[in-house]
């Protein structure tokens, strides 16, 4: 086999708080990640003449070459391993750009696992992981998908019971947020801080009672909660509009996605389409439709399309 078409799934933060600025310049954060059904395409062919690396892209503008994030996971397994050929990645953009859904290291993470046995490196998952979590913080989340608790600055994942279903509609306004324009806009303490002692101790009573109520496959909507949220909506009248709007629709229950400027609106099968054709009536951004996405199911599907997950 000399190439791969994977899908390559986007993520919601059911929890995501930050506790504070590391010395290194990173934020301590406690979030709780989780994939759902939308996503880009990742399509890799191996080139066995030639050590370059090619990143295209269509669909949406995305940087190109070693501007992406999906050449650099190349690289950097092709360095770890060293790999002599190349490969042509080319990358079909769905999910929004600074949407705050991952979609950049979700392509990052699946590019690894697809050249992980393209190229025959034969890393195992907790290998892959350390190359993961040097590319972006939410990358090694990607490895395995489903419902997972993250620490330290996001890199360090806690597989969870997979949280229930749920329906989503995502309304995903026209600002593209960065991860570090949304840092800016927040006042997070310095981690040396006592009150940041404090947070930490109520964040992970937070990520129990999610835990708690997972298992005992209890709703988890009225814990769900995002620190973004606040800043971003003060700052993009877009995001605070979006918010208004999925409320207005029908939507049980609103948050905002990860650092980004996508709102999500959790909804009944039976109000699904009627939000939508509110929205798509009401908004001037982009609607999309989606669910969670379960560990078993994710693998399931990566596993059909190719991809060998013995060593995850």
């Amino acid at each position: 086999m000399d190439k791969l078409q994977l899908p390559s799934f986007c993520k919601i933060n059911w929890l995501l708080n930050v506790l504070g600025k590391r010395e290194d310049g990173y934020h301590e954060v406690n979030t709780i990640l989780q994939t759902i059904d939308l996503h880009d395409e990742v399509s890799i062919r191996v080139d066995n003449s030639s050590a370059k690396l090619k990143v295209t892209s269509s669909g949406r503008s995305v940087p190109a070459g070693r501007d992406n994030i999906a050449w650099l996971a190349a690289n950097r397994l092709r360095e770890n391993c060293s790999v002599k050929c190349g490969a042509h990645i080319h990358l079909v953009k769905r999910v929004p750009v600074g949407g705050g859904l991952g979609g950049g290291s979700s392509n990052a993470a699946t590019t690894l696992m697809a050249l992980n046995q393209l190229w025959n490196c034969g890393l195992d998952y907790e290998e892959l992981s350390k190359i993961a979590a040097g590319i972006g913080s939410d990358v090694p989340f990607f490895l395995t998908g489903g419902t997972a608790a993250a620490l330290g600055r996001g890199e360090r994942i806690e597989p969870l019971q997979d949280a229930p279903p749920e329906r989503l509609i995502l309304y995903a306004p026209n600002s593209e947020i960065s991860t570090e324009k949304a840092y800016t806009l927040g006042r997070w303490p310095s981690l040396i801080s006592k009150s940041t002692l404090l947070t930490k101790v109520r964040v992970n009573t937070k990520i129990q009672r999610f835990r708690a109520l997972v298992d005992r496959g209890q709703n988890i909507r009225d814990l769900i909660e995002n620190d973004f949220e606040t800043p971003i909506s003060r700052h993009y009248h877009d995001v605070a509009e979006a918010r208004s709007l999925l409320l207005e629709a029908g939507c049980d229950r609103v948050l905002l996605c990860g650092s980004g400027s996508t709102v999500m609106g959790i909804v009944s099968e039976q109000r699904t389409r009627p939000v939508v054709q509110f929205l798509v009536e009401s908004c001037r951004g982009e609607v999309f439709e989606s669910g969670t996405l379960s560990r078993n199911r994710y693998r399931e599907i990566l596993n059909n399309s190719g991809l060998i997950l013995e060593n995850f």
